[in-house]
């Protein structure tokens, strides 16, 4: 790309020269190298990714002016194989690797024997045209109504689902019931008659001056007006006890137990709330370690990334790794 040497040498020391520290009762301690680059995430990796693109459009270029070679390439298993040679040569200049299994090849006009040959040196799914990004057809026309069906569909059938996956990644925290405090709250509000432009909304349009705990919302209820309709029970229970207040509602509500022994190690006078936070949830074994992404099938490998040997669990990662004895050690 014909850049400055001195532009270069920034870019490569962002991934290979990379350090990080550790946060210690708030305070930066210390460094230490990264092994494998700059982390997934990282926001320098979209940039690294749109350069490394720009090289192999500029391999694939001077493939085309050599081999009169395309990625738009004849239907025959030479031209094939000369794709596939370059983004084998890409692969070994950025470490870069195509997914066979998520790559589709396109063929028209081409004989059945070849569209085979295709698959079976390529190991890519042959598939049927008009192609789809994202749920929509690729086509020059304008888009129908049609067209748009299956995306509208996975929309439609995601949304309940990722509001279920919310109150499951609460219970997999908390360990408790994802039980709405604050909607109780908005309750007592519509019942006074008071609090916001909202709650005359909501007596004129929702309740339609019916006595809210005979109220059913009607079909033309909004989400969360029909939210707060299925919390009536336990809304009387709860004002039953004389309670106001977001904080006292959900003091009534919740689930009470013992103080566990360890509550004064984490939630201390001016303690950090993030690595209270962490901690808690290394105490519960609520931590996403390697380990617990595999059993979820998150993730393939369950390996500790720091060793590299043994499994990644909550007690490898704080207590059995070479590194956290050595660190332990240090500290103690």
């Amino acid at each position: 790309m014909e850049l400055p040497p001195i532009f270069i040498n920034w870019i490569k020391a962002c991934y290979s020269e990379v350090r990080y520290s550790i946060s210690f009762n708030g305070s930066l301690i210390g460094y230490f190298k990264g092994a494998m680059g700059i982390r997934q995430g990282d926001p320098l990796s979209p940039l690294l990714f749109a350069l490394s693109m720009n090289v192999l459009s500029r391999l694939l270029n001077l493939a085309a002016t050599r081999d009169d070679l395309l990625i738009f390439c004849k239907g025959t298993v030479e031209f094939v194989i000369g794709v596939i040679s370059v983004l084998d040569k890409f692969y070994e200049m950025s470490g870069l690797q195509l997914n066979a299994a998520k790559c589709e090849f396109y063929a028209v006009g081409i004989p059945i024997n070849n569209i085979e040959t295709i698959h079976r040196i390529t190991s890519f799914t042959h598939g049927s045209l008009p192609v789809r990004y994202l749920g929509v057809p690729l086509v020059t026309r304008k888009l129908s109504e049609k067209d748009c069906g299956l995306l509208i569909e996975k929309n439609q059938s995601q949304a309940p689902s990722l509001v279920r996956i919310k109150q499951l990644c609460s219970r997999f925290l908390w360990k408790g019931s994802d039980k709405a405090a604050t909607g109780a709250r908005l309750i007592r509000n519509i019942l006074a008659g008071e609090g916001s432009l909202w709650v005359a909304w909501i007596k004129s349009y929702v309740l339609k001056d019916r006595d809210f705990w005979h109220s059913e919302g009607g079909t033309n209820a909004s989400w969360s007006s029909r939210k707060l309709l299925k919390l009536k029970r336990e809304a009387q229970t709860v004002f039953s006890t004389g309670a106001m207040m977001t904080r006292a509602i959900w003091d009534e509500i919740r689930v009470k137990r013992d103080k566990v022994i360890w509550h004064n190690l984490i939630w201390f006078p001016l303690h950090i709330p993030k690595h209270s936070m962490i901690a808690s949830m290394a105490i519960l074994d609520r931590l996403p370690t390697r380990n617990t992404l595999q059993r979820m099938s998150i993730i393939t490998d369950g390996l500790c990334v720091l060793c590299n040997e043994d499994r990644e669990t909550r007690d490898h990662l704080f207590l059995e790794c070479p590194l956290a004895v050595s660190l332990w050690k240090a500290i103690l």
